[in-house]
């Protein structure tokens, strides 16, 4: 029997989607992905609009997130999974795709807390980034680790997250809308920033409490009219119950929501984070890997001149790699390329391979 998730509870519908904006400082970065995959890649995909579904109005300058129905047959039933790090802590992963090349320096992500008249409920945000699924075999950390904060800041958004409104046929009748889980936004810096390139990528996140008796708890996106995000890619995302073996192993166990009524079918949640950096020019081959003047690629910007594999490729190769510059690492251990341009595979940093598929292919310029 597979683990249930852990979430808030009590009890748990439709409208077009609204976006509802964080009321915190903006970022310079680039929006550049919303896993709710809506045209706006500000959105979250958690603000359903100012009126629940059974017509109750949010507070001025509020909007709900109310769980949603599918009809008067079955609706999600949770209201936020838990992700925090007190005793049998948690933890979230969920993936992303990179369309672009991309250099990510912050990850938002959303969550309420168990108590509401806290002035500031989160103290911190651990992050991982993987090449593959979290701790799955042969996949690898690009990015972080389980003990280093890397909270920018939490403010506090207009959105309410809300149980469905709507009655449920074989369920009790649900209560009025509360106002008490405001859906806070809390920004994590992603530094030194990792670059990207096309392909998918994990993210492996736990949220730290100021108290040891306080959790978070995470909304999942909310999709208008549905319990999960339909058609392609399908919902997908994990959690992690920590140091409560052996009734519960720590195993990386689907994201489910139960739903109601009692009969109603477990459901794959997926997650509510926005990507943010800046776009960087897309190279034509693994040798090319730095500006026309010599410059990485990864410190770029959308405006800087890169006509494919030039002089300014091979100085900038010998000048980092005995230094094992990152830029260098273009290849896995065995010579293969790394994405765009190949698989990815073992790759133990700047290595023989890198040398060797680099001046393999640099005097065909942008042939390969």
């Amino acid at each position: 029997m597979t683990p249930r998730p852990a979430f808030s509870t009590p009890a748990a519908c439709a409208i077009a989607l609204l976006f509802a904006g964080p009321l915190s400082p903006t970022s310079s970065a680039d929006d550049l992905y919303s896993n709710a995959l809506q045209t706006d890649r500000s959105d979250p995909g958690l603000a359903t609009g100012t009126l629940t579904a059974s017509g109750a109005a949010a507070p001025s300058g509020k909007v709900w997130s109310e769980l949603q129905a599918t009809s008067t047959v079955s609706a999600n039933s949770v209201a936020g999974f838990s992700g925090h790090d007190a005793a049998s802590g948690f933890r979230f992963a969920d993936d992303f795709a990179v369309s672009g090349v991309w250099s990510v320096d912050e990850i938002v992500f959303y969550a309420y807390s168990s108590d509401p008249l806290s002035p500031s409920p989160f103290a911190g945000v651990n992050l991982r980034i993987w090449q593959g699924e979290p701790e799955a075999p042969g996949s690898t950390v690009r990015f972080g680790d389980t003990t280093t904060s890397r909270l920018i800041s939490a403010t506090p958004t207009n959105m309410l997250r809300a149980f469905c409104t709507l009655p449920i046929i074989g369920a009790p009748l649900p209560s009025a809308p509360t106002t008490d889980r405001v859906i806070w936004q809390l920004r994590v810096s992603v530094s030194p920033p990792l670059d990207v390139r096309p392909g998918t990528l994990w993210l492996d996140w736990q949220i730290e409490m100021t108290s040891p008796t306080t959790a978070a708890f995470c909304p999942s996106l909310t999709v208008a009219a549905r319990r999960t995000r339909a058609g392609t890619p399908t919902c997908n995302a994990r959690q992690l119950r920590l140091s409560n073996s052996p009734s519960i192993p720590d195993a990386w166990t689907p994201l489910l929501d139960p739903g109601k009524p009692a009969s109603a079918v477990d459901v794959v949640q997926d997650m509510p984070f926005i990507i943010r950096g800046s776009q960087l020019p897309s190279p034509c081959s693994p040798a090319d890997i730095a500006t026309d003047d010599g410059l990485p690629l990864s410190t770029a910007t959308a405006q800087s001149s890169n006509n494919g594999v030039t002089e300014g490729d091979y100085n900038l190769f010998f000048a980092g790699f005995f230094d094992a510059a990152p830029w260098c690492d273009i290849s896995n251990d065995d010579g293969s390329p790394l994405p765009p341009f190949g698989i990815f595979d073992t790759n133990n940093g700047v290595t023989e391979g890198d040398y060797n598929l680099f001046f393999s292919i640099y005097f065909n310029g942008c042939a390969f």
